[in-house]
C-alpha cells in the first residue's frame, strides 16, 4: 500500500492553509453590498407612446424646439439621469376620501411624556433609460425615458434606490413602500424649465369599503402579525415633475404630481399626490442673490436677541474648508433666555413653522431640536485689496425633538421648516451674513438674516467653535425671536491625519485662547477640601500623581477620561447604574488642546502632531495647582446623554484632585426658564460644584485605580434648579505610561513566544532525524502524543490567523475611519502605535513557525503509521503484536476528565472567594464581555494536556514493553523546558496591571489558574517527572523492565506484553531495519519499501 510522501503532505498543507487564510481574508474584508449583487436597471418597451402624447399634450404645449438638441442628446444623457433625480423627497396628499398609503403612527418617549410621531412621507425619483435614439428634430426637445418613482411613509428608515426586482408594494412595522415604474417624455420648455411627463404601472393596496378606515389589514402589520394586502394592478398612473433650469437661492425647489387617471367614482382611484424636492448636489449652483443679500446685510443694525460679534473671530485665508467641516455635523439651538416680549413671539421656533400637531411639545423648550445644515456650496476669493472673502449657499433645516434624526439627516424636501440661504464671508470683520428664504410655498419668503461667527476665544460659557443667529428683517413682516445658535468643540476633535486639506482647520485650533473666570471660586473649593498637613505630607512623599513633568500634553491625555462608571459607589442601599463618562481636558494653564481624541477605555492625542510649537514643556513649580478647563457629559447605558456640564478650576497634582466649578444648559419650558433668567449667566446655570480624584500612578497594586467624580448642586433644595448629587466611580482606569508598558510587554512576549517555537521546531527536525535512523523502535512512538501535538500547533491557525487579520484591520483603516463614528484615533507617530505594528510582524513569525511545526509533526506522524503498517502486513494473524493507541487514549481520556473536574471543583472554589469574576473584561472599545467559567477552564486545560505532552508517551511505554529508544533525548526533554518556560518567566516577571486587553498576555496570563503560583510549581514538577519516567523506560531495555514490572506489579502486564517478550529479538530486528535503500531485510531476503 502506498502512503501520501513528503511533497504530497507539502502540498496539500499548503492548500489547506491557502485557503484558510482567502477565507479569513473575505471574512474581515466582506466586499459592500453593491458589488455583491448586481442591480438590473428598468429600461421600458416603449409601447405607450400614443398614450403617453394624449395625457402629456397640455404640458407640452410650450416646448422648445432646438436644432442642437439632437447633437447635444449624448451629453445631456449624463444630466438627465444623475442631476434630475432626488432621494427622500416628500409627498402631500391632496384632501379627499380615497388616500393612496395609509398613515402610520408611532409614538416617541421624550423626555417630559410619549408624543405622537407620524414619521415622514417620502418620495425618490430617478431616471433609469434615456432612449436617445427617439429623439428627432420634428418633435422638439423631447426625449423618451424610463424611470421608477417611490413613494412611502416611514418612521424609521429612509428610501433608497433599488432595482427592478423588489416588489410593488412593501409594508412593515413602521414602514410602507410603494414603487411605480414609468415610461414616457423629457422635455424642455420655452421658460427654460425641464418637465418629466410620464404614465405608470405598479400593484396597489386595496382600500375596504369603510372610508372611516380602508386599510383593515393594517394593526396586525403594525404589531408584527403576518398579514398582507390584497393587490390588484394598475396602469393608469401619472406622474408629471418640474425641474428648474438653474439651482440658485429662488429656484431649487422640484415639483411635480402623481395622479390616478382612473374616474373618480372607480374603486382604483385615489386622491392626486403632490411631490417636492431640490436639485441635487450634482447641480451646478448659481450665485446671484445681490440685492436680497443687500437687503439683508447691507444695514448693520443689530436687533434685539442676535448674535453679537466675539471679541476675536477668525480671519484667515482658507473659511470654505474650516465653516465646511464645523458645520458637517448637528448645530444645537439655544434657548430664547433673555426674551422679554410676549409669550407667543418667544416660544416660537425661530423662521421654522411646525405642525400644530407639534405646539404643545414645542412649548416645552426646544431641548433636543437641532438644526442641520446641508448643500453647503462655498468658493473662497480674494479682495482687491488683499483681504479674503468667500461665497457660500446652504440649506438650513429644522429637524424637531419628536422626529427621528437620521430620517431628518437625509431628507431633501423644502419645506417650512427648511431655509434655502445665500451669503458673503470676508476676513475683514470676520462675519458670515446671509439671506434666507423659507421653503414651503410656492414662491419662497425670502425675510430671514442669518449670521455666523467663529470665535477664537474660549471660557466657561463659550465653549462654542461655531455661534450665529437666525432673525428677521426690520421691515419684515415675519415676527419671532432672533434664534441663536452654536456648534460645540466636537467637530475639532475629529481632525484626520495632517494634510495640506485640513491645515486650515488646524490654523483654527493654534490660534485658540482661553480665558478663566472662575478660578478664585475653584481655589476655595480647593482649601473647603485641603488635607490636614500631616496626611497631605504622607501622600505628597508616597504617591504620585499625573503631572506636567516634561510634557504638558501627556497629561492631557492622563486627566481625560472616556470609561464606564457605575453611579452611587459609596451608598449600598442605593440602585447601582452602569453609565459612561466622557471628561474632557481642553486647556491647562495657558495651553489649549481641542484635539484631544477620547473613547471609552482608551485616548490618545495626536497633539504631537498639531502642536510642535508646545514641544516639551517644564512647569515653573510642579507642586503648584494648575489652572484647567474641562467639560463633562455623562450618558446612560445606550448612550443617552443624561447631562452635559462645562467647568474650569484648578487641578492639585500633589492630591490628584480637581476643583471645578460648572456651568449647564437648563432643560426646562420657556415659561419657567423666564422666571428664573436673572439667576442665570448667558442661560446657564452656573450654581455646580464639581470634583475629580484621580488614582496615583505609583501604587495601582495597593489601590484601586478608579477614578470618583462628584457633582453637586450650590442652590438650596427648594430651588426648581436644583438637583441630587452625582457620584461616579470608574472602572479601573490607565495612564499613558502603563498603556505603552503594557504594549511593550506584550511585544516581549511575542518575542519569546516567537524565540519558543522556533526552539521547537529544532526540536521536531532532531526526532525526524532520529526517527530515520532509528526504525527499528518508530512503531513504539505514541501516535496519541503526536497528534495533540499537532492540534496544539492548529488551534492558533485556525483562531489566531482571523483575529490576526482583525487586529490588522482595527489597527488599520478601521481606526481611521472610527474618529468620526466613535471618537476613536490613534497616531501614526505614537508609540503604541508603532508597538502594535511591531506585534503583526511578530505575530506572523509566530504563525509561520508554529506552520512549519505542524508541517514537521505531520510528517513524524505519517513515519510511524507507516512502520506500524508494515509490521502489520508481516504479523497480519497477529495484529496484539503491532502497538496501538486505543487503549493508550482510553487511559489518557480517564486521567484527564478526572483531572479536568478536579480543577473545575478547585476554580470553582477559588472563585467563590473572589469579588468579581476574571472572567469579566473590558475591549479597547469599552465593551464589557463575559466567558462562562468552564468554557475558559477548558481553553486553558487543554494547554495543561500540552504541558503534559509526554502522558501518552508513558502509558504507551507501560503497555507495549518498548525496546529500544523512541524518542530522542533532545525532543522529548526540549519540548518539555521550552513548553515549561512560560511557568518561569511568570514566576519571574514583574505583574503589570491591564483590566482592558483580553488577549494580552499571549505568553502567560496570571488570571488563569494553570499560571497561579500554584500552577507555576505543579505543572513542571509533573511534567518534568513524565520526562524522567520517559528517560527511565528508554534507559533499560525491555527484559530488564519487564522483569521489575513482574517482580513488583505482574498483574498490570497485559498479554499482549508479555508475548512481545517470548519473540526472538533477532527477527524483530530483522523485520524492522530500514536500509539506506530504502528497504527491509527479513529473514536474508530483500523487500521493496512501501514507503515513499
Amino acid at each position: 500500500m502506498r502512503t501520501f510522501g513528503c511533497r504530497k503532505w507539502f502540498h496539500a498543507a499548503v492548500l489547506i492553509f491557502g485557503a484558510h487564510l482567502t477565507f479569513c481574508a473575505f471574512q474581515s474584508n466582506p466586499l459592500p453590498a453593491h458589488l455583491v449583487s448586481s442591480v438590473i436597471e428598468y429600461r421600458s418597451e416603449y409601447n405607450r407612446s400614443d398614450e403617453v402624447q394624449k395625457h402629456c399634450k397640455s404640458h407640452l404645449a410650450d416646448l422648445s424646439y432646438d436644432a442642437c438638441f439632437r447633437k447635444d442628446l449624448e451629453a445631456k444623457k449624463w444630466v438627465i439621469s444623475n442631476e434630475l433625480s432626488f432621494l427622500n423627497g416628500e409627498w402631500q396628499e391632496v384632501s379627499g376620501n380615497k388616500p393612496l398609503m395609509p398613515s402610520l403612527i408611532t409614538f416617541v418617549n421624550t423626555s417630559k411624556r410619549l408624543v405622537e410621531n407620524r414619521g415622514f412621507r417620502l418620495a425618490s425619483f430617478w431616471v433609469t433609460d434615456v432612449d436617445v435614439a427617439s429623439a428627432s428634430s420634428s418633435q422638439g426637445n423631447m426625449v423618451n425615458v424610463s424611470a421608477v418613482l417611490q413613494v412611502g411613509v416611514s418612521t424609521w428608515r429612509s428610501l433608497s434606490y433599488m432595482s427592478n426586482e423588489i416588489q410593488d408594494f412593501e409594508v412593515y412595522p413602521g414602514s410602507a413602500l410603494l414603487s411605480i415604474f414609468t415610461e414616457g417624455v423629457y422635455a424642455e420648455l420655452r421658460t427654460g424649465e425641464r418637465i418629466f411627463c410620464l404614465l405608470g404601472s405598479s400593484r396597489l393596496p386595496v382600500r375596504g369599503k369603510d372610508s372611516s378606515q380602508p386599510w383593515d389589514w393594517l394593526d396586525p402589520v403594525m404589531n408584527g402579525a403576518p398579514s398582507s394586502p390584497t393587490l390588484v394592478n394598475d396602469s393608469q398612473l401619472k406622474v408629471v415633475l418640474h425641474f428648474p433650469n438653474d439651482l440658485t437661492l429662488t429656484t431649487r425647489q422640484v415639483s411635480g404630481r402623481l395622479e390616478s387617471l382612473h374616474d373618480t367614482s372607480e374603486s382604483l382611484y385615489f386622491n392626486p399626490v403632490d411631490l417636492f424636492s431640490q436639485l441635487g448636489t450634482s447641480s451646478n449652483y448659481r450665485f446671484q442673490a445681490g440685492a436680497m443679500f443687500s437687503r439683508a446685510c447691507g444695514n448693520r443694525e443689530i436687533q434685539p436677541g442676535e448674535i453679537l460679534r466675539p471679541p476675536s473671530v477668525y480671519m484667515g485665508k482658507a473659511f470654505c474648508t474650516v465653516v465646511r467641516k464645523l458645520l458637517g455635523s448637528w448645530v444645537d439651538v439655544l434657548p430664547n433666555w433673555n426674551c422679554t416680549t410676549s409669550n407667543g413671539t418667544c416660544s416660537k421656533f425661530g423662521p421654522f413653522l411646525y405642525p400644530k400637531e407639534e405646539e404643545s411639545a414645542m412649548m416645552e423648550g426646544f431641548n433636543g431640536s437641532q438644526l442641520l445644515v446641508q448643500e453647503i456650496r462655498c468658493v473662497d476669493y480674494r479682495e482687491s485689496d488683499g483681504s479674503y472673502g468667500a461665497n457660500m449657499s446652504a440649506v438650513i433645516r429644522a429637524v424637531l425633538s419628536t422626529q427621528n434624526k437620521n430620517l431628518g439627516f437625509e431628507r431633501s424636501n423644502l419645506d417650512s421648516l427648511t431655509l434655502a440661504a445665500e451669503g458673503k464671508w470676508n476676513s475683514r470683520s470676520g462675519e458670515l451674513c446671509m439671506i434666507g428664504c423659507r421653503g414651503g410655498n410656492k414662491k419662497p419668503v425670502c425675510e430671514m438674516r442669518i449670521r455666523m461667527f467663529i470665535p477664537l476665544i474660549l471660557s466657561l460659557k463659550q465653549r462654542s467653535v461655531l455661534v450665529g443667529s437666525i432673525s428677521g428683517l426690520k421691515t419684515s413682516p415675519e415676527v419671532f425671536y432672533p434664534l441663536s445658535f452654536h456648534v460645540g468643540i466636537q467637530p475639532l476633535q475629529h481632525l484626520p491625519f495632517v494634510n495640506h486639506a485640513f491645515q486650515p482647520s488646524v490654523d483654527v485650533v493654534s490660534s485658540m485662547s482661553y480665558k478663566y473666570t472662575k478660578i478664585e471660586e475653584a481655589k476655595a473649593l480647593r482649601q473647603e477640601d485641603d488635607s490636614s498637613g500631616m496626611a497631605k505630607k504622607i501622600r505628597k512623599s508616597l504617591l504620585v500623581y499625573p503631572s506636567v513633568e516634561d510634557d504638558i500634553m501627556r497629561l492631557f491625555d492622563d486627566l481625560s477620561l472616556g470609561y464606564l462608571a457605575i453611579t452611587n459607589p459609596n451608598s449600598p442601599k442605593e440602585l447601582r447604574r452602569k453609565q459612561y463618562i466622557k471628561l474632557d481636558v481642553l486647556a491647562i494653564k495657558e495651553h489649549v488642546s481641542l484635539d484631544r481624541l477620547r473613547s471609552f477605555g482608551y485616548s490618545h492625542s495626536n497633539a504631537t502632531v498639531y502642536h510642535k510649537n508646545y514641544g516639551k514643556r517644564k512647569a515653573a513649580d510642579a507642586e503648584e495647582p494648575y489652572d484647567v478647563a474641562a467639560q463633562l457629559e455623562v450618558m446612560d447605558g445606550l448612550g443617552k446623554k443624561i447631562a452635559a456640564f462645562s467647568a474650569e478650576g484648578q487641578y492639585d497634582p500633589t492630591l490628584g484632585r480637581m476643583y471645578l466649578v460648572g456651568c449647564r444648559e437648563v432643560d426646562v419650558p420657556w415659561e419657567t426658564l423666564k422666571q428664573f433668567s436673572e439667576q442665570l449667566q448667558n442661560g446657564l446655570d452656573c450654581s455646580i460644584k464639581l470634583k475629580v480624584e484621580y488614582p496615583p500612578t505609583n501604587a495601582r497594586w495597593f489601590m484601586n485605580p478608579t477614578v470618583l467624580l462628584t457633582v453637586t448642586s450650590s442652590r438650596s433644595q427648594d430651588d426648581p434648579l436644583f438637583f441630587t448629587r452625582m457620584e461616579l466611580r470608574t472602572f479601573p482606569i490607565l495612564y499613558t505610561r502603563q498603556r505603552e508598558e503594557i504594549v511593550s510587554r506584550k511585544n516581549l512576549e511575542g518575542g519569546l513566544n516567537m524565540l519558543t517555537s522556533s526552539l521547537i521546531l529544532g526540536c521536531l527536525i532532531s526526532q525526524l532525524i532520529y526517527v530515520k535512523s532509528h526504525a527499528e523502535s518508530t512503531p513504539y512512538i505514541s501516535l496519541l502524543m503526536l497528534a495533540l501535538q499537532g492540534l496544539g500547533f492548529s488551534f492558533p491557525l485556525i483562531t489566531g490567523v482571523e483575529a490576526l487579520f482583525a487586529r490588522r484591520t482595527s489597527y488599520g483603516e478601521d481606526m481611521r475611519n472610527s474618529v468620526f463614528d466613535r471618537g476613536f484615533f490613534l497616531s501614526p507617530r505614537n508609540s503604541v502605535w508603532n508597538e502594535g505594528q511591531r506585534g503583526h510582524i511578530i505575530g506572523y513569525m509566530v504563525n509561520l513557525f508554529t506552520l512549519a511545526a505542524l508541517f514537521l509533526t505531520m510528517r513524524i506522524i505519517q513515519k510511524v503509521y507507516s512502520s506500524r503498517r508494515r509490521l502489520l502486513s508481516r504479523r497480519s494473524l497477529e495484529p496484539w503484536r503491532v502497538p496501538n493507541d486505543k487503549k493508550v487514549g482510553a487511559i489518557c481520556l480517564g486521567i484527564h476528565i478526572l483531572g479536568f473536574v478536579t480543577v473545575l471543583i478547585i476554580h470553582t472554589i477559588r472563585l467563590s472567594q473572589r469579588p468579581v469574576s476574571s472572567a469579566v473584561y473590558m475591549d479597547w472599545h469599552g465593551g464589557v464581555h463575559r466567558q462562562y467559567d468552564w468554557e475558559r477552564i477548558l481553553k486553558e486545560y487543554y494547554g495543561l494536556v500540552q504541558d503534559l505532552f509526554l502522558l501518552p508517551q508513558v502509558v504507551g511505554n507501560h503497555i507495549w514493553v518498548v525496546r529500544g529508544k523512541p524518542l530522542r533525548s533532545l525532543f522529548y526533554v526540549g519540548v518539555t523546558v521550552l513548553r515549561l518556560l512560560p511557568h518561569f518567566y511568570d514566576s519571574l516577571r514583574p505583574q503589570v496591571f491591564n483590566p482592558y486587553f483580553a488577549d494580552e498576555f499571549q505568553y502567560a496570563n496570571p488570571n488563569s489558574d494553570f499560571y497561579s503560583k500554584t500552577g507555576d510549581i505543579t505543572i513542571p514538577l509533573l511534567a518534568v517527572a513524565l520526562a524522567l519516567v520517559v528517560y527511565i523506560q528508554q534507559r533499560w531495555n525491555g527484559l530488564q523492565w519487564a522483569k521489575v514490572l513482574r517482580q513488583g506489579f505482574s498483574k498490570l502486564i497485559p498479554i499482549s506484553s508479555k508475548m512481545y517478550e517470548r519473540l526472538p529479538s533477532k527477527t524483530f530486528e530483522a523485520e524492522m531495519v530500514e536500509s539506506g535503500a530504502d528497504q527491509i531485510y527479513d529473514n536474508g531476503h530483500f523487500v521493496a519499501s512501501t514507503e515513499s
